[in-house]
């Protein structure tokens, strides 16, 4: 999503992270030396996790425990390993203001067991409330 002033990268494959991000060209999210990698290559026993971990500037955790690793669950869970569902996107001249947002699903469930699922948008209102307007500065 590039809006001029700022520019990130959405990945729907890890749960519509915001990985890379720019701000004025400057950047303004951290990603780590593995760079960005695929769920595919997701290790979760022990400290393996972090094979995969990139960084970013927002990452999906949860959504069965958040903090320390638990058991099997590892530091973030599964869910940043998962891809989004339902996605949607949608620019156009609302009034005086450009609007860009991206919508989606997000589901971890287990057959016979637990469900979680919740909607999301991008970009989060607190993220760009300012950033997006039409006055230079």
């Amino acid at each position: 999503m590039n809006t001029g002033k700022i520019r990130f990268v959405i990945l729907p494959d890890r749960a519509m992270d915001i990985a890379q991000a720019y701000y004025k060209e400057n950047t303004v999210s951290w990603l780590s030396k593995t760079g960005i990698t695929a769920p595919a290559f997701y290790e979760k026993d022990d400290l393996n996790w972090l094979r995969g971990f990139y960084g970013c500037l927002i990452t999906t955790c949860g959504l069965k425990n958040i903090g320390g690793p638990v058991g099997k669950h590892g530091l973030h869970g599964r869910i940043a390993n998962t891809p989004a569902e339902n996605i949607s996107v949608f620019s156009d001249w609302v009034g005086d203001e450009y609007i860009m947002k991206v919508t989606d699903e997000m589901r971890e469930s287990v057959v016979f067991g637990e469900i979680f699922c919740f909607e999301e948008q991008l970009p989060q209102s607190f993220l760009l409330k300012n950033l997006l307007s039409k006055t230079p500065s």
